[in-house]
């Protein structure tokens, strides 16, 4: 036992032996349990549990403070700006580092299904003014639509703060047909464009202005605008000529 102020730690070892039959032949064997005890006014908690190679938390776990917040892992440093480092070394050419966010509804013994809009995760990021850390950017995933069994669409919202704010609000949606819906002006950066199918026709900005392009030179090719009905409304051909309701 060790007594640090008013509270009494303690490290507990036990061993539960088997016997462990391998082709014909037992050997004794003995799984060890090692248990780090605190008591606290009497109760006593296990904030730490070895078994076998494996290590359970009962409470926060921090790294760098030895007070942690209200989060499961938290790492502070003054020093360092790479604090969480995952690295896979691997012969298979598809093995690789993860990080996996998932959710269920229920509970660990009982987990339930998640249900349309379900928000499942997200990772948010904070700068530090004044008093505290304030809110800037968020890239959140939700449930897209009505999942099932082995179907489960998926959306991405990106957000940020707009100036003198500390809410982010919606600025880039990536849902479940891939389609990219923006809550903004989309801007080219000069000698950039918007490419269409094959390259065929594309959106560029210069120094000198934008331009409408098509680059395939086939019989009745060029730019098209039409109406909700494909109905040809304007069409500029390769050849130079302008229909106006037909093409």
């Amino acid at each position: 036992e060790i007594m640090i102020g008013s509270k009494t730690y303690t490290i507990d070892r036990t061993s539960e032996k088997y016997t462990k039959r391998l082709k014909g032949e037992e050997t004794l064997e003995a799984k060890t349990e090692l248990n780090f005890e605190v008591y606290d006014g009497g109760t006593v908690k296990t904030p730490l549990s070895l078994t076998e190679g494996n290590a359970t938390f009962a409470g926060k776990v921090s790294i760098g403070t030895t007070s942690p917040t209200s989060i499961g892992l938290e790492v502070i440093t003054d020093t360092d700006d790479s604090n969480i480092r995952i690295t896979a070394h691997h012969v298979n050419v598809t093995s690789h580092p993860n990080l996996i966010l998932q959710k269920s509804k229920g509970s660990i013994a009982s987990p339930g299904n998640v249900s349309e809009n379900d928000s499942i995760g997200d990772i948010e990021w904070a700068g530090y003014h004044t008093d505290g850390f304030d809110h800037l950017a968020r890239i959140a995933a939700f449930v897209d639509d009505a999942p099932g069994n082995g179907d489960m669409p998926g959306r991405l919202v990106f957000s940020t703060c707009r100036n003198g704010s500390i809410v982010s609000t919606e600025a880039l949606r990536l849902d479940s047909v891939q389609d990219a819906t923006f809550a903004s002006d989309v801007r080219l950066a000069t000698g950039k464009g918007l490419y269409g199918y094959n390259s065929r026709s594309f959106i560029w900005t210069t120094a000198a202005g934008t331009y409408i392009k098509s680059t395939d030179n086939s019989t009745g090719d060029g730019i098209h605008f039409q109406n909700h009905a494909t109905t040809e409304i304007v069409t500029f051909l390769d050849s130079g000529n302008v229909g106006i309701g037909t093409n």
